[in-house]
């Protein structure tokens, strides 16, 4: 008898401990949040043992306070102040080559990264021209819908330069582009006649300031203030936190901010260095990206308004833009995107999305 109740509290004993080790019944009780602390542990066991990465990024942005520069900075901020096991390596201001020699290294796995205008890409990837055809975009309200991560611009980046060989892990704020010149106030269109602009090495937009009637001159980043300094050209047209970045106001005292292009500048990384990466290290890129971009994004709107006021100070004499200028400038996109080198790049679909009449719709 003794010995029954011995295996009898026996099999009670194992039975309870069994269930134990199953983490107990299939209810929602406190056992069911047991596991959470488990596997909270386990992750962070796994991020502190994973391999370190480290990513050479490149640009060719000068200036401390430059948004490029920030950009990088924030990213890697906010890898070091979340524990990532990668670690950017940043080469700024053009030490890797130009735009375009980067970002041909990085197709090529020679380079792991590189920050670049998106203009920039069109030599490995053509149909990107779309993201700098004239007057795609109004005002910033615009911008954020079409290059936020779920917009068209983003989406549509991202599939072109997948088929390249590239991850686009963000963008962000390179600036309208305007024209600014030693010569005269540009108060219309006519203006612009026979001034001498420096344009960057880029098809579409030499053609586009051909078609502007000035004298494009195809000149390097790297070369562009001793060309503005020696009067080599007239002008220029990037954004206004280039030209305040670089104080190029000393040299052109005349600007318009005729906004005839918006540009964003991209940070991308070789398609098959991405996918080596564990997916929490691609995570952590993609977040810490997601952090830059946005913080520059921001950040250009005060250092943009701060540097026009304070070259405005100094002697910049600001010309404003009319609704009759920027409707010319639109029948100009209008007519290169319809041409049949650029319909045969871009498809007639997607034409149509950026042009959907012959005229500005205001």
């Amino acid at each position: 008898m003794k010995a029954k109740k011995t295996i009898c509290l026996l099999l009670a004993l194992a039975l309870v401990l069994s269930l134990a080790a199953c983490g107990g019944s299939s209810g929602s009780g406190s056992a069911s949040s047991a596991p959470s602390a488990s596997a909270s542990a386990s992750a962070q066991v796994s991020s502190d043992t994973e391999k370190p990465v480290t990513l050479v990024c490149g640009n060719v942005a000068t200036g401390d306070t430059n948004p490029y520069n920030m950009c990088l900075k924030w990213a890697q901020e906010y890898l070091e102040q979340n524990g990532s096991s990668i670690t950017l390596d940043l080469q700024l201001q053009g030490v890797l080559g130009n735009e375009t020699e980067q970002l041909q290294q990085v197709v090529l796995g020679n380079q792991d990264m590189a920050e670049s205008a998106d203009l920039s890409t069109t030599n490995i990837a053509p149909k990107m021209a779309f993201a700098n055809f004239p007057m795609l975009f109004e005002n910033y309200d615009d911008v954020y819908k079409g290059w936020a991560q779920d917009g068209w611009c983003f989406k549509l980046a991202s599939g072109i330069l997948d088929d390249a060989g590239l991850v686009l892990l963000g963008a962000s704020d390179n600036g309208f582009r305007l024209i600014t010149n030693s010569k005269r106030p540009i108060e219309k269109f006519e203006d612009m006649a026979g001034l001498k602009i420096r344009v960057p090495e880029n098809s579409l937009l030499l053609e586009i300031w051909e078609k502007f009637g000035c004298q494009a001159a195809p000149i390097a980043f790297g070369e562009l203030t001793a060309a503005l300094q020696q009067k080599t050209v007239d002008g220029q047209e990037l954004g206004l936190q280039h030209f305040y970045s670089n104080r190029w106001d000393e040299f052109n005292k005349y600007l318009t901010q005729i906004n005839y292009d918006y540009s964003a500048f991209i940070i991308t990384i070789n398609k098959d260095r991405f996918n080596s990466l564990s997916a929490k290290q691609q995570q952590d890129l993609m977040d810490a990206f997601a952090y830059g971009t946005k913080k520059a994004m921001d950040y250009c709107v005060s250092f943009v308004a701060d540097g026009l006021a304070k070259m405005k100070a100094d002697g910049l004499q600001e010309t404003e833009m009319t609704d009759e200028f920027r409707d010319k400038i639109y029948a100009v996109g209008y007519e290169i995107a319809h041409e049949d080198k650029w319909m045969s790049v871009l498809g007639e679909d997607l034409v149509n999305q950026m042009y959907p009449s012959a005229t500005r719709q205001k």
